[in-house]
C-alpha cells in the first residue's frame, strides 16, 4: 500500500516483508531523498483482524 505517490510529496508505504512482519516506510523523495523504514511485529491475528475490518467497511459502503 502506498500513499501520496505523486512524485512531488513525501511517500508513505506499508508492506509485508515476511510472515508476521510489516515494514512502514516514509520517503522524502522531492527534498532530501531520505527514507526511514521501521519493521513492525503485530500480535498474532492482528493482520487478519484488520483485513476483516476493511472488508466490513467496504461491504457497508459499497451499497
Amino acid at each position: 500500500m502506498s500513499w501520496l505517490n505523486s512524485g512531488r510529496t513525501v511517500q508513505f508505504k506499508i508492506e509485508p516483508v515476511s510472515p508476521g512482519v510489516i515494514a512502514v516506510s516514509v520517503h522524502d523523495g522531492p527534498s532530501s531523498q531520505v527514507t526511514v523504514s521501521v519493521p513492525l511485529f503485530p500480535a498474532t491475528g492482528w493482520i487478519e483482524d484488520q483485513r476483516a475490518r476493511l472488508d466490513e467497511v467496504r461491504r457497508l459502503f459499497s451499497g
